[in-house]
């Protein structure tokens, strides 16, 4: 199959192992001719194209600037509506990643001519009480906020499948009226063959952290949720184990610099900040246990976080709270203790688990096991590939 997909992230986004780049080098390896539009990191008027790991990727300019560059931009648009125009070989299907202006509108305007079938991915819960709430000014979600619900919705009606991350995204698209057998349940997963246990020793020794003290990790990008129910935590299990150390990656918050400051931690929480994909995984790979916080709230009810598929296939445990697809993770595979979403008892299970080497280990060995069998890049683009097969084949539009 000729298949096209469609972004509004920039390229720096769309990196090796997450979900927009891992499934088109996935359905690439399986033998299909696969393009991915995204947008270019800072370019302002040219299309550029090139080949990288067996699939074509196509960045377009965009005239905004940094995290603007996000599926708005008009010029954007025209450009990928005449790319879409100049392209011999007819596409045979089209997956967007998400309905912004940017990716629904050339998708919409080569379908009109073409008559190809649309899958739509939902991957995480931005409007009605969602992120927008949480990583927007106050003042958005009363305003630009309603345009960003408006385009997160209306367009679904469009999909002839739907690939989403939750039960709660899959059963808001039943409420706006969509099919429930269109749905597809894709988790975010991991390259199984890149995060792959590692020795602790020989991981510490390159982040030269001490061997003999407990290890927990929080990792991040941008969006840190839930952090303050981390730090809140740890604080306490210092009083019980005062050589503990807890490793933070991401983007380094004013927030959390003052409570590093104010309770004289820099010596127990190490904010690395932007990390390389080989520190990210000796980051993981140094710790004892991995720490998801996941309180009762909207957004987490739509998001299923690639950081957790991370952690198990790498052979670690993790401590999260019984909200949505990690809660449910949890209780139903034996890969980590969940604990109520406050810091007394959120501590005592890091507490309780990193005292039980015998409960760690076997954690660890059902985490790997459960990512290699389940959230799996190669798994989830084969139940994919037969999503596109039997709506190209039936001509389901």
């Amino acid at each position: 199959m000729n298949i096209l997909i469609i972004n509004h992230y920039r390229r720096f986004k769309n990196w090796r192992w997450g979900r927009m780049y891992s499934l088109p080098y996935e359905l690439a390896k399986r033998g299909h001719k696969v393009t991915l539009f995204v947008v270019a990191d800072t370019e302002k008027k040219k299309v550029k194209q090139y080949q990288e790991n067996g699939f074509t990727i196509v960045e377009f300019p965009d005239l905004l600037k940094g995290s603007l560059r996000s599926g708005w931009d008009l010029w954007c648009i025209y450009s990928r509506k005449k790319y879409l125009r100049s392209v011999e070989q007819k596409f045979d299907i089209i997956h967007l990643f998400e309905t912004r202006p940017a990716t629904i509108y050339p998708a919409l305007n080569y379908r009109k001519k073409h008559h190809v079938p649309f899958v739509i991915d939902w991957n995480d819960w931005w409007g009605r009480g969602g992120l927008i709430t949480e990583n927007r000014p106050s003042w958005y979600a009363g305003t630009l906020g309603h345009i960003e619900t408006f385009y997160e919705e209306a367009f679904r009606k469009y999909g002839s499948a739907h690939t989403v991350v939750s039960d709660a995204l899959k059963n808001r698209l039943i409420n706006m009226g969509i099919d429930k057998d269109t749905i597809h349940w894709i988790p975010n997963c991991a390259d199984i063959d890149q995060f792959i246990p590692r020795d602790a020793v020989t991981a510490r020794a390159s982040l030269r952290l001490p061997l003999n003290v407990p290890v927990f990790c929080f990792t991040g990008y941008e969006v840190l949720s839930d952090l303050d129910l981390v730090l809140d935590s740890f604080k306490l299990v210092l009083k019980v184990l005062p050589n503990a150390l807890l490793l933070l990656t991401g983007k380094v918050t004013e927030k959390t610099t003052a409570f590093v400051a104010e309770n004289h931690l820099e010596k127990n929480i190490l904010q690395l900040g932007y990390v390389s994909e080989d520190d990210l995984k000796n980051v993981i790979a140094s710790s004892d246990i991995c720490l998801m916080p996941f309180r009762n709230k909207i957004s987490n009810l739509g998001r299923y976080p690639g950081k957790v598929a991370e952690y198990l296939s790498m052979g670690k445990p993790i401590i999260s709270n019984d909200v949505g697809e990690v809660g449910k993770l949890l209780k139903n595979c034996k890969v980590g203790l969940l604990a109520e979403p406050y810091p007394e008892q959120f501590s005592n299970c890091m507490i309780g688990l990193i005292s039980n080497k015998q409960l760690l280990d076997a954690f660890g060995m059902n985490a790997r096991e459960y990512a290699m069998n389940n959230l799996n890049w190669t798994i989830q683009a084969k139940k994919l590939e037969a999503i596109y097969k039997n709506l190209v084949e039936t001509k389901i539009l």
